[in-house]
């Protein structure tokens, strides 16, 4: 067992052909295939079958030994009351160690991309604005609801429908852990390197720690930043023993192979400087533009650990906050005088009004020092008299 071609073989004899029609290849990743189908009376409807296949990687071997596979996914959706109202997916159907051991599972078929494959054309302010509010909203209601880490939010398992409006779509539970579960871990399940929380790793760090919602929350952060600029920041594989800024591939470990934070915070900062021009808000003609986005995300990805979300609460209420319309972005009208000229307008006229209130301000002072010097010429003139009389 192990070709695409033998799972398949698997799947078409594991689930009834009266009720799974036009199985087909659809996509593989690192330890399960994919397959989609026809399920349902008449033409049916279209669904994603999923079968774990043999891991061949350190941290897929990794995965599938701690019990991260299809198994896991399926009994972590069963279990979730309302997983449809919060962005993820849901399953329909199973078959549980069906022949050669495997496990499958069913969904439905979800129709758009993954967040990895949009990146050519990259989500507007609007449009981002959906995605991030959904994002939080499901890893809000898995942590807060369902007492729940999914522990492998990676751009390949967000998918996103654009249609006029973004309709974004959580995949992939295989990793998925209990909140009450948790030991302390040199290496816990983490996710792609992309994604994984640095401090997780105790070959750089040197710490044993628990998953936590901090954890859950870079990986959040890491993919704010994938949807507003199509890039990673950072890249941290302790399998290949390196840390790297994606950037300028400087290595973020010190000279004994340690992670050095400073490094880190400092790619950060030069990263958060290159965000689109919307990820910024015009606060006042005064104060100017001030940050939006960018505060969010460095508080999710910053190893200063006292300067991190403490909980996915604090980051959705500040979400919200940063998506909220300015004054000056409530200016736009149907004529399309758009906010960016009225607050230049309005720039332009505090500068004129500037200038004269500066005018005026020289105009009195002129004005005092000529009344104090023909008040000390009258005051002489009087003693004058004074002396003469």
């Amino acid at each position: 067992m192990g070709t695409e071609q033998e799972l398949l073989e698997i799947v078409k004899s594991a689930l009834p052909s009266d009720k799974y029609r036009d199985i087909e290849f659809f996509s593989h990743g690192g330890t399960r295939v994919c397959y989609t189908a026809r399920w349902g009376p008449g033409e049916g409807k279209k669904v994603i079958i999923k079968v774990d296949k043999p891991a061949d990687t350190p941290r897929g071997i990794r995965h599938v030994e701690r019990g991260c596979d299809t198994s896991n996914d399926m009994r972590r959706l069963a279990a979730m009351k309302e997983p449809e109202n919060h962005h993820l997916a849901t399953l329909i159907d199973w078959a549980e160690k069906s022949r050669d051991e495997v496990d499958l599972s069913v969904e439905p078929f979800f129709e758009g991309d993954s967040l990895e494959k949009i990146v050519g054309d990259p989500l507007n302010h609007n449009e981002f604005k959906q995605f991030g509010s959904q994002l939080i909203d499901c890893a809000r209601y898995m942590m807060v609801d369902e007492r729940m880490f999914h522990r492998d939010l990676k751009p390949s398992n967000l998918l996103i429908k654009r249609n006029g409006k973004i309709d974004l779509r959580v995949t992939d539970l295989a990793n998925a852990a209990g909140m009450e579960s948790r030991e302390r871990k040199y290496l816990p399940t983490a996710g792609g390197h992309f994604v994984m929380d640095p401090l997780l790793i105790g070959k750089f760090t040197g710490q044993r720690r628990r998953y936590s919602q901090q954890s859950e929350m870079y990986a959040i952060g890491t993919n704010l930043y994938y949807a507003l600029t199509g890039k990673y920041i950072f890249e941290y594989e302790p399998d290949a023993n390196f840390a790297k800024s994606v950037a300028t591939g400087e290595s973020l470990l010190d000279s004994i192979g340690m992670l050095d934070r400073e490094k880190h915070n400092t790619a950060l900062e030069a990263a958060l400087k290159k965000l689109p021009g919307f990820a910024k808000r015009y606060s006042s003609i005064f104060a100017g533009y001030a940050e939006r986005y960018s505060a969010i995300i460095r508080k999710c990805l910053t190893v200063d650990e006292k300067s991190r979300y403490e909980s996915i609460e604090k980051l959705a209420e500040d979400f919200e906050k940063a998506t909220a319309p300015t004054f000056y972005e409530r200016l736009a009208t149907p004529l399309g005088i758009t906010a960016t000229a009225i607050v230049t307008g309005l720039t332009v006229l505090a500068s004129a009004l500037g200038t004269r209130l500066e005018d005026a301000r020289k105009e009195k002072k002129k004005a005092e020092i000529a009344a104090q010097t023909y008040q000390k010429a009258l005051e002489a003139e009087i003693e004058e008299l004074r002396g003469r009389g």
